[in-house]
């Protein structure tokens, strides 16, 4: 009886499942898109002054395209050079203060342009002495204009016949130290003329060992030493030579002259 009633009972479950009736799909929604809202305009922003870009850049009523944008080119450059000192032009000028050139060493020196197209310019170098020639070079590096503006230029001092270098009044210690190596040595001599001597029977002379001898032969030491004290002093003493103005200079251009920054 049992079994009877568990079998009704399986049957009956079994048929509600394979009739159920199938659960109907949903159709979708169709939406339309909503239309998309303009931005405020900036004023109406809360856009803080900390903000990381400033106002200007919200702001759109300015902004053009790029192939509206006008094309920028730089300016012309400036003209920097003084188109009245030319290279390898030859101009007359004038030094008016004397100077003293030495070796190895720059003195400071100007000059007065006596040219008509540049008179009143004024240029600005340095003179130093020649070892070989003895000559006075001069290098100048700037020159100023009659409108006061400055400019940078290399030119080069000529004499008056086109020669490089100006010929000064050279003081040199030559003379004097010949002097002295002169007297120094003719002392010397003549007191060791005045030793004795005595030959002996080999033919050779040998000085007589008395008290004259040695003092002589000390004083023509002291002599020596003497003279090669006073050479020693002489080379010391640097030549240069003198410049006594005014002098009238040619002075050739090499490099043009350009605007200077200082």
């Amino acid at each position: 009886m049992i079994i009877a009633i568990l079998l009704t009972t399986f049957m009956l479950h079994a048929k509600t499942n394979l009739f159920t009736a199938p659960t109907p799909t949903p159709t979708p929604v169709q939406t339309k898109p909503s239309k998309v809202q303009p931005l405020p305009p900036p004023d109406s922003l809360n856009i803080q002054k900390s903000a990381t870009l400033p106002i200007e850049y919200f702001r759109n009523k300015d902004r053009i395209s790029i192939e509206e944008s006008p094309i920028i080119t730089p300016a012309a450059p400036q003209k920097l050079t003084y188109a009245k000192i030319k290279v390898t032009d030859v101009v007359q000028a004038e030094i008016q203060e004397s100077l003293f050139a030495f070796y190895d060493s720059k003195v400071p020196v100007r000059a007065i342009i006596k040219s008509k197209d540049l008179r009143d310019c004024i240029l600005l170098g340095e003179a130093t002495l020649e070892k070989n020639s003895k000559r006075i070079l001069i290098n100048f590096k700037k020159v100023r204009t009659a409108n006061n503006e400055l400019y940078v230029l290399a030119a080069v001092g000529l004499d008056s016949q086109g020669i490089l270098g100006i010929e000064g009044k050279l003081i040199s210690n030559e003379g004097k130290f010949f002097t002295a190596e002169m007297i120094t040595a003719l002392a010397e001599g003549y007191l060791d003329s005045t030793i004795e001597r005595k030959e002996n029977i080999l033919g050779n002379s040998t000085e007589e060992n008395t008290t004259d001898t040695h003092a002589k032969k000390a004083a023509g030491r002291a002599l020596s030493k003497t003279g090669e004290f006073f050479a020693d002093k002489l080379k010391s003493n640097p030549e240069y030579s003198i410049l006594t103005g005014p002098i009238s200079i040619q002075v050739l251009i090499t490099e043009e002259a350009k605007k200077s920054n200082d």
